[in-house]
């Protein structure tokens, strides 16, 4: 079943990927390191791992990737503030202590064994040097604009 919403997740972005960006829906941050213009993904996949998670991006295909640590930030200001893309922003959703409550991966490693993350609930990244890339977290893709 999974295979099956992942396919049709993937067609649906690859489709979006032919309209016009000036006449479409899709949602539109600006990369506060490189200053070019990304594409967020209009939704979360499923909760997963890191290396789950980046293996999910990078098969959408077309340039879908984990965004970094700045660029959550930056969909968090430029989109979730404005009440834009429909962020998980509840951090008592949690089912565990690690669990993926309002949290979203980041691409962006710090240290052996673990990656920042960012918490929607609250509006910060953090980072746990407790080998983190095992616990579930939420996954928005982004890509680059041509």
């Amino acid at each position: 079943m999974k295979h099956v919403i992942y396919a049709s997740f993937a067609l649906c972005l690859a489709l979006s990927g032919c309209a016009d960006p000036a006449q479409d829906n899709r949602l539109i941050i600006i990369s506060p390191i490189t200053g070019e213009k990304l594409e967020v993904a209009p939704q979360d996949l499923d909760p997963m791992k890191w290396e789950d998670a980046k293996k999910a991006c990078a098969n959408l295909g077309n340039g879908w990737r984990l965004p970094t640590k700045d660029e959550l930030e930056a969909m968090y200001k430029e989109l979730h503030l404005k009440g834009k893309g429909n962020f998980n922003t509840d951090p008592n959703s949690r089912q565990l202590l690690f669990d993926y409550g309002s949290c979203y991966w980041s691409g962006t490693e710090d240290g052996y064994g673990s990656a920042w993350y960012f918490e929607f609930g609250v509006g910060e990244a953090y980072y746990n040097f407790y080998a983190s890339k095992d616990y579930t977290y939420y996954v928005r893709a982004v890509r680059a604009l041509d």
